[in-house]
């Protein structure tokens, strides 16, 4: 189970981190 929660919050991360670098991104290029 343990197992599973781990593989669930790297999914999560990951999508946060993509959404995050395309915010920096729209964030740079507004600068």
């Amino acid at each position: 189970m343990e197992r599973e929660l781990a593989l669930e919050f790297a999914r999560v991360t990951e999508a946060a981190a993509l959404s995050a670098a395309r915010w920096v991104g729209k964030g740079d290029k507004e600068a």
